[in-house]
């Protein structure tokens, strides 16, 4: 299977549907999502994260601009950051 294959297919669907609806705030959790989980699984495989994870923290942070009362939004934006400075200091260390 292409997991890396699936997880870009999924998130040029959910670019499709922000563009139709910019403020659909399930596209920007579900595309935070998708996003952080390529950039997981971009690391795993020896390639650069950073530009998923800063995707990833984008859409949560509109998606929490347009609904801040989702709490998901908020435990998610939280996760990536610190797997953001996780990933940090490891390119620091290595």
């Amino acid at each position: 299977p292409d997991a890396s294959g699936d997880l870009t297919r999924a998130i040029e669907a959910i670019e499709r549907a922000l563009t139709l609806n910019p403020r659909n705030v399930i596209a920007c959790y579900q595309g935070a999502d998708v996003s952080e989980q390529l950039a997981r699984w971009r690391q795993e495989h020896g390639q650069d994260p950073e530009p998923d994870l800063e995707r990833a923290l984008a859409l949560y942070r509109r998606g929490r601009d347009i609904n801040p009362k989702l709490p998901q939004l908020h435990n998610g934006l939280g996760a990536a950051l610190l797997w953001q400075d996780l990933v940090e200091a490891a390119r620091k260390e290595g």
